[in-house]
């Protein structure tokens, strides 16, 4: 089992008789000493969940009945990484028959519902010169044929959908040609090899060789993505660093999977559709509006406070239409690599498309602006939660939720704070430092402790007060 510890990231289900419990309380009818076993030790590190008690977590049933000590016990495991456990319809003992252990049957329901498959675009796929192409002429001819065909928003959002099928078409002609390509060259190398061996020298050596380096790379370009594991595996392994601490590191690495929760109800659920609907349910609670004023207090409230104004100039700037350059610039300074919104449209794409989108996403923007209206997906989001450190995993509020946006709301969003972060400090008092340009809270902190430390004429008493807006 050790040797586990070497594989790349991914889906992993583990089946057999393992002759160890996870659990000894509840996995064996007369339980051991209360301690926890090496095993289960090893299946905790490895983030590897027993998908039996996964399903069951109270109920009490035993996979081998031990004769010599009269004894059951539950050790026919199928251990699964967490991405495996959305997948799983059905986990259970069948009969003992003709051995004193019971079958284990799982079965994984591999094709997803409607709505559930997520459509993403690989950036390896961009520089791949067949995809690539395909996505130059596929955005050109849209434009060409639906510009000014109705609203400027609609267009967008259409192109976005014309772009995805057309890249989906594009790489799965570029996955067959791959393997085309591979198939060709590995007989043009097993040519080459009979005639090394019928005829051997120099001449037919070299094109032996050159027929082997050939197919290498074109294995390399169908197993691209294998590639990024590679520096896992490089750091599970090290310079020789052996089991342990690729064991430790696989504990340290989040899941993406959530296996169960349990809802604001009180129940346990595994399926994920309701682990979602949970969350969904818990922050919207969470975040319910809660107040015992009126909406004319409130603005009598702030109308008496006197906030600080911008200069004319300032507001001039801020409220200027939207310029070419701005979203040039917005799309330029865009991180490569990061994960998509809904739509599936990496940064890369963008980057990489720049020249011939941007124009038309500079008046999609600028129709957005004065029609006070956008797009409809700028108002979409995946919601990702990570789990906070040392908190309960069952509990909603143990996770930190994120939105992943779709990367044209981003542009928008970096357009605008470009704008504000060059009239920002006329606004804002030069103690706050936190997400201000140039400013940082250690010049808040180093001003703390010159003020606790120096002589005051005033010997009274004071407060220190941090505040953090969740």
């Amino acid at each position: 089992m050790g040797k586990i510890a070497n594989f790349p990231p991914s889906p992993m289900l583990l089946m057999g008789k393992f002759n160890a419990l996870v659990n000894p309380l509840i996995d064996r009818l007369t339980p051991g000493p209360h301690t926890t076993p090496k095993f289960s030790r090893w299946v905790q590190a490895m983030n590897l969940t027993d998908v039996w008690r996964w399903k069951n977590p109270d109920k009490r049933e035993y996979s081998c009945f031990s004769a010599t000590y009269n004894t059951l016990s539950r050790i026919d495991l199928a251990l699964a990484t967490a991405d495996l456990l959305p997948l799983v319809a059905t986990v259970e003992y069948l009969p003992r028959a003709i051995s004193d252990h019971s079958p284990l049957l799982v079965q994984l329901n591999f094709t997803p519902g409607p709505g559930e498959r997520l459509w993403r675009l690989s950036p390896l796929w961009l520089s791949q010169p067949t995809v690539a192409k395909a996505n130059e002429v596929a955005i050109t001819e849209y434009w060409e044929l639906n510009n000014g065909t109705a609203s400027s928003g609609i267009v967008w959002e259409a192109c976005k959908a014309t772009m995805r099928g057309a890249l989906t078409t594009a790489i799965r002609g570029a996955r067959v040609e791959a393997v085309r390509e591979l198939e060709e060259r590995q007989r043009v190398s097993a040519e080459a090899e009979r005639n090394y061996i019928e005829k051997v020298g120099p001449d037919t050596l070299g094109a032996l060789r050159a027929a082997q380096t050939a197919v290498e790379e074109a294995r390399i370009k169908t197993t691209q993505k294998r590639l990024l594991y590679a520096t896992q595996k490089t750091f599970d392994k090290g310079e020789k660093n052996g089991k342990i601490l690729a064991y430790l590191t696989r504990s340290q690495t989040p899941t993406n999977t959530i296996p169960k929760i349990v809802s604001p109800s009180g129940v346990t659920v595994t399926n994920p559709s309701q682990i979602a609907n949970s969350f969904a349910e818990y922050y919207q609670d969470l975040n319910a509006s809660q107040v015992d004023y009126t909406a004319d207090q409130l603005m009598a409230y702030l109308d008496a406070i006197p906030f600080p104004q911008l200069t004319p100039h300032s507001v001039t700037s801020l409220n200027a239409p939207i310029t070419l350059v701005e979203v040039q610039d917005a799309i330029a300074s865009l991180h490569p690599n990061k994960t998509p919104g809904p739509d599936g449209l990496p940064s890369d794409w963008y980057k990489i498309s720049r020249e011939l989108l941007s124009p038309w996403l500079h008046k999609t923007l600028t129709d957005a602006t004065e029609e006070n209206q956008l797009p409809p997906s700028f108002n979409e989001a995946l919601i990702v939660v990570i789990p906070k450190e040392g908190k309960d995993p069952l509990n909603c509020g143990s996770y930190r939720p994120i939105s992943l946006l779709n990367t044209d709301a981003k542009v928008f969003a970096k357009v605008l704070a470009t704008r504000l972060k060059q009239v920002i400090e006329e606004i804002i008092e030069p103690d706050q430092t936190g997400f201000m340009p140039s400013r940082s809270t250690n010049l808040n902190i180093r001003r703390l402790f010159t003020n606790i430390h120096a002589k005051h004429i005033n010997q009274g008493s004071r407060i220190i007060v941090s505040l953090d807006a969740a």
